[in-house]
């Protein structure tokens, strides 16, 4: 299994793959920091149908030129 790339929003690790609770499966952001809403992580959460999906559309980065 491909390992998770950092939050490519914050740049941290990645929590673990889990199932999520309407079907399918998610990730997300693993920061624990205090926002304003109170909770722990930058908030970045994707969900996708099966576990390989969700993998690989979390590892996807745009190239950005500069």
């Amino acid at each position: 299994m491909q390992k998770l790339k950092p939050c490519p929003l914050c740049g941290t690790e990645s929590e673990a793959i889990q199932p999520g609770s309407g079907g399918g499966w998610n990730v997300g952001c693993g920061v624990e920091t205090s926002t304003a809403d109170g909770s722990d992580s930058c908030g970045l959460v994707l969900f996708g149908g099966d576990r390989a999906e969700v993998v690989e559309r979390w590892n996807t980065r745009v190239e950005v030129e500069t």
